[in-house]
């Protein structure tokens, strides 16, 4: 008995994936783009960030640390 995968399907699933993380990817750029323009982020002089505190576990990203959002637009000139 001989088994076929049929590869019109496969191809179909290849391409969309490969769509939805392109699409992915460019949301995160455009989301960050964003932030970095209509902020200024500074860090807290009274609790300095740590650039090597992680967390231990499989999956690691950075502890939590405070920052500063200040809007580089003030709100009144966005409205007048």
């Amino acid at each position: 008995m001989s088994w076929s995968i049929p590869s019109y399907r496969v191809g179909y699933l290849i391409t969309f994936s490969r769509c939805y993380s392109q699409t992915f990817h460019r949301s995160v750029f455009l989301n960050t783009a964003l932030l970095f323009w209509s902020f200024k982020i500074k860090a807290d002089p009274e609790s300095p960030i740590d650039e090597w505190a992680f967390t231990e576990s499989i999956s690691c990203h950075p502890l939590p640390f405070k920052v500063f959002f200040k809007p580089r637009v003030d709100l009144k000139e966005l409205l007048a």
